[in-house]
């Protein structure tokens, strides 16, 4: 349990740094780590409907994804965080609590199941892949949610991290059942939409969050750090 812990919790930690390291002010870290704890129970209820669940197209590319977005829009529309703009920033604590305890609850069942994978180098290359793109993905969601709420377009918003969730579910989906060396070829693709996905919130509606009068702030600061930059070179 305790290396499945380290597997998920890793990649959510350093991916919550990255995301909100430059907006300190701007929300409550309280709020913060309580719904990253939240999302960790929603990730443990949906862990146990994997674990019983046979994966097919309409299992795990139309229904979960539709479940788990669902969660997030439920818990990120509740009256205390509507029209609010740290609502995107919570999105991002309760999708990485999702994340992390989803990648926990299956690399656990690896262990139990398979306990001969404990010393194989190539299942813990695959589960801190899987990790870090389950907290890409649905940090990312949580965030578009949480923009969604934040603005007041809910539907809109919450359509788009559904659409989103589904297509990377696809390729997980063409990965757990391919064989051998050839799993890796949808896992790479998964990866590399997952990444993308990050990039899209981390350098756009993160920042969009962020008032005007401090965007303002922030890009004198940007320019003042590159003219500093300059004089030293």
């Amino acid at each position: 349990m305790a290396l499945s812990s380290v597997i998920g919790f890793v990649p959510a930690v350093l991916l919550l740094y990255i995301l909100l390291r430059r907006y300190e002010g701007l929300f409550l870290e309280k709020y913060v780590f309580i719904l990253f704890a939240v999302g960790m129970v929603v990730g443990m209820i949906v862990s146990v409907f994997h674990m019983f669940s046979e994966y097919s197209l309409l299992v795990l590319v139309i229904l979960f994804p539709l479940f788990e977005e669902l969660a997030k829009l439920v818990i990120l529309n509740n009256p205390k965080l509507q029209l609010k703009r740290e609502t995107v920033y919570y999105g991002a604590g309760l999708g990485l609590g999702i994340g992390s305890m989803s990648i926990i609850a299956i690399a656990f069942r690896v262990f139990i199941d398979y306990p001969e994978t404990m010393g194989n180098p190539q299942t813990y290359f695959d589960l801190v892949v899987l990790s870090f793109n389950f907290c890409l993905l649905h940090s990312a969601t949580g965030i578009i949610i949480g923009y969604g709420c934040s603005k007041g377009e809910i539907f809109k918003f919450f359509f788009r991290a559904y659409i989103l969730h589904a297509v990377y579910n696809l390729f997980f989906l063409i990965y757990t059942i391919s064989g051998g060396v050839w799993k890796y070829g949808p896992l790479f693709v998964a990866t590399l939409f997952a990444i993308g996905l990050f990039w899209y919130v981390l350098s756009g509606l993160l920042p969009e969050a962020v008032p005007p009068d401090m965007q303002k702030k922030r890009r004198r600061d940007l320019r003042k750090q590159v003219r500093e930059k300059k004089k030293k070179s």
